[in-house]
């Protein structure tokens, strides 16, 4: 079968159309594939503290800090032993506490007639070694 000529004109104006389309179809995905790829750029920025942070150490050590933690008073487990340890107790009533050796027991203490301990004058400070310093 031969195509006529009218008919062959139809058919290359409807492939024309297709074809434009096609051309159209395939600018609009172009275009959508770089916008996505351009708005999905990040662009960072280092901060002026991050920079600070990042800067390397100095390997040069604190002498003086390290002889002052090596004239720091520290505790033999001898001496450890005989510390002693209280704790705070709340009465049965809510309204007073008292300071008892830390293995006394709100029990003991509400079946005792007299005090634990005995008020005494203040204690004498006495400097404490700590990682962070010195506690007075």
């Amino acid at each position: 079968m031969q195509y006529s000529f009218e008919q062959q004109l139809t058919v290359l104006k409807r492939n024309q159309k297709l074809l434009i389309i096609l051309i159209l179809f395939f600018v609009i995905v172009m275009v959508w594939t770089f916008v996505s790829l351009f708005t999905t750029q990040k662009t960072t920025v280092t901060s002026p503290e991050l920079v600070k942070l990042a800067t390397p150490l100095s390997p040069a050590l604190d002498t003086e800090a390290l002889e002052n933690l090596t004239t720091k008073r520290a505790f033999s487990e001898e001496e450890l032993e005989h510390f002693p340890i209280f704790k705070i107790i709340t009465t049965t009533d809510n309204k007073t506490e008292v300071v008892v050796p830390i293995e006394t027991t709100i029990e003991e203490f509400t079946n005792r007639d007299t005090p634990l301990i005995s008020p005494t004058p203040a204690p004498t400070v006495i400097p404490v070694a700590t990682q962070s310093g010195l506690i007075n």
